[in-house]
């Protein structure tokens, strides 16, 4: 399996801060389609921390996932930025997005110490150089969108994170992200068994008219 090393930035906030920018939207209410040109986002986060000196943490839940999007309108690029929250499970979504090409720019959350954690990526191309950013604002600018839509789904994957004692001196965390999870054992000892993950969004929401589209996306025809 391989994985991203190096390619996030840690920023340790130790006070409630604001975070964001112009254009930037929250959007945790799960809305109906708009209309037919309308898309959806979807992912997973789940965050493995050994970065204080105690027992190992596993932090799923009630993560603020930063994502950014690109889309070409009129012959011209245009960048939009929202934030997402994680359900208890760890999932993310966004619905009613122009469809393009997405990243996740960041995340943050409070770790068990009370410590706000903020994650972040430069996006700036495929392979850049990664160092620490202790800004409290997280900016949603880039130039690498590596997430394609499928049809209109805009599929983020299985975002693992891993934050340890390393990552105190260097900033360097641990990224991996995986279309699914097959006898994935994390830090807890646990083995998580995870499918597709428009799969949990058509379970959790039977009756979404977003549901089809999800299954468009696997390429179900019902």
């Amino acid at each position: 399996m391989k994985r991203w090393f190096g390619g996030l930035v840690v920023a340790v906030l130790t006070a409630a801060v604001i975070f964001g920018c112009a254009g930037t939207a929250k959007m945790n209410v799960f809305q109906e389609p708009t209309s037919d040109q309308s898309g959806i986002v979807i992912g997973n986060v789940l965050v493995e921390s050994r970065y204080f000196e105690e027992r190992p943490e596993l932090y799923r839940a009630n993560i603020d996932v930063a994502v950014i999007g690109q889309t070409v309108e009129n012959g011209k690029k245009k960048i939009h930025g929202y934030w997402a929250t994680t359900d208890d499970q760890g999932y993310f979504f966004l619905t009613n997005v122009p469809i393009g090409n997405y990243a996740i720019k960041g995340i943050r959350f409070s770790t068990n110490q009370g410590t706000l954690l903020t994650i972040t990526n430069s996006l700036r191309y495929a392979g850049s150089t990664y160092v620490i950013d202790r800004k409290e604002t997280v900016i949603f600018d880039g130039s690498y969108f590596p997430v394609e839509p499928k049809g209109r789904v805009i599929n983020m994957g299985y975002n693992h994170f891993v934050i340890d004692q390393t990552t105190r001196s260097t900033g360097h965390v641990d990224h991996v992200r995986l279309p699914r999870l097959v006898n994935y054992q994390v830090i807890t000892g646990e083995k998580l068994n995870l499918g597709p993950i428009e799969e949990y969004f058509i379970q959790k929401y039977p009756q979404s008219a977003w549901v089809q589209v999800l299954k468009q996306a696997l390429g179900k025809k019902r």
